[in-house]
Formats: C-alpha cells, sequence, structure tokens
C-alpha cells in the first residue's frame, strides 16, 4: 500500500486458512486480508469468537462499517488476546469494545454497529520487522 514493502499471503489447507508473511516497518509495516460481508454486516452479533494458532505477534481482528449519514469509513479493531504458544486457541473479542480508527489513528466515533459492517479481516500492525503467520480455523460472529 502506498510503497510499502511488508507482504502478506493467505493459504488453505484442510479448511484452515494460513495468512503468513513478512512485515518491513521501513516504508509502511503493516500487513491485513479483508472478507466483504453481505448487506446486514455482522447482524445483531456482540462478539467474534475464532480458533486460532499463532507465532506470538499482536494480531488483532478488524471490522470495517459505513453507518448511514457518515461520508467516511471506519475501521474498528480489537485485539486478537493469543498467547502465540503455537496450540489451538479460541480467543473472543467483544465488538463493543473494538477501538475506532481511520487510517490507523484513533478517531473519537460512535461505537460499532455489527449490522452496518463491510468487511471483517486481521491486521498487524506490531511495530517489529520480520516473518508472520497466523492459521484461522474458523471465524464466528454470535451474541
Amino acid at each position: 500500500v502506498m510503497g510499502g514493502r511488508s507482504f502478506g499471503e493467505t493459504t488453505f489447507v484442510d479448511g484452515a486458512m494460513t495468512f503468513a508473511g513478512t512485515i518491513v516497518t521501513d516504508g509502511g509495516g503493516f500487513s491485513s486480508l479483508r472478507l466483504e460481508l453481505p448487506l446486514g454486516g455482522l447482524g445483531e452479533a456482540t462478539a467474534m469468537q475464532q480458533r486460532v494458532r499463532a507465532d506470538g505477534r499482536s494480531y488483532e481482528i478488524v471490522a470495517d462499517e459505513v453507518a448511514p449519514g457518515r461520508e467516511r469509513q471506519v475501521s474498528h479493531f480489537g485485539t486478537l488476546p493469543v498467547d502465540g504458544s503455537g496450540a489451538w486457541e479460541e480467543v473472543s473479542v467483544v465488538l463493543g469494545e473494538m477501538e475506532a480508527r481511520f487510517f490507523g489513528r484513533p478517531v473519537d466515533d460512535a461505537p460499532f454497529e455489527p449490522a452496518q459492517a463491510t468487511s471483517v479481516g486481521v491486521f498487524l500492525a506490531d511495530g517489529l520487522d520480520g516473518p508472520f503467520m497466523i492459521e484461522v480455523d474458523w471465524i464466528d460472529a454470535c451474541s
């Protein structure tokens, strides 16, 4: 993105998604993937649960939304509470506790509206150079 040198790609093995690559902090320093959602977004969900296996870096769930009357898209971020042990973990992110950001900077905004979500994804921008890998077995939006 805009001259960044970080790289990330996804692969699928036995139904699980692997998101892996390399972060280069000189000229950006992040990598992300997103899945567009159908109209109605995440409905009335209050949390997102996921089964993941991670390498110890600080990953976040990101959800984009465009609420009625708002001219700009705001992204909401929630830290994935993984221990980095390399074992499969089931973790949860409370949607109402996600932080609003606009182009990576925190903004004062209304709480996240799950039904207005346009995409969800995984984001890494922990300020560290080097390889990364997170595997996602499943993600579930739940109440």
